[in-house]
């Protein structure tokens, strides 16, 4: 469960830089506020404390196309933490960064006392992603165009 933590927190962190796409625009960075510093830490082993008030839950999906997808991490904060998400071929990651997180988000998170993970149907949760990012392509985008 451990790994299944570092490799999030790696995707996250990376996020926060942006990287190119073929034939696209470049990845919009992701913000981790005051978090990235530590998280960076953690994963570069310049310490081997896992960063405070970070919970990262993990969802097995049993679903057929949330199995055979692969989404970029997304961001959608809340006042009092961040939250970000992504789907790798089959399994949901989910990060919350908050000192105000719902304890049932601490409580279910792979590197807490109970090193929970989760299986169910994400198909729902890939479906409102890629409705998201069909609202923001190109060939939907209005700005710039004065009718």
């Amino acid at each position: 469960m451990d790994m299944f933590a570092y490799f999030a927190l790696s995707m996250a962190w990376r996020s926060t830089y942006s990287w190119p796409v073929p034939g696209g625009e470049d990845t919009k960075p992701l913000s981790l506020g005051f978090y990235r510093e530590p998280i960076r830490q953690f994963l570069a082993g310049e310490t081997n404390q896992f960063p405070t008030d970070t919970a990262v839950i993990v969802i097995v999906s049993t679903d057929k196309v949330s199995r055979e997808a692969w989404l970029l991490p997304a961001q959608s904060d809340d006042v009092w933490h961040h939250d970000l998400r992504f789907l790798a071929f089959g399994v949901l990651f989910r990060l919350v960064l908050g000192k105000n997180m719902p304890a049932v988000l601490r409580r279910d998170s792979c590197h807490a006392d109970g090193k929970r993970i989760h299986v169910g149907d994400t198909s729902s949760k890939l479906h409102e992603a890629l409705a998201f990012l069909e609202d923001f392509s190109p060939e939907k985008s209005t700005h710039g165009n004065a009718e």
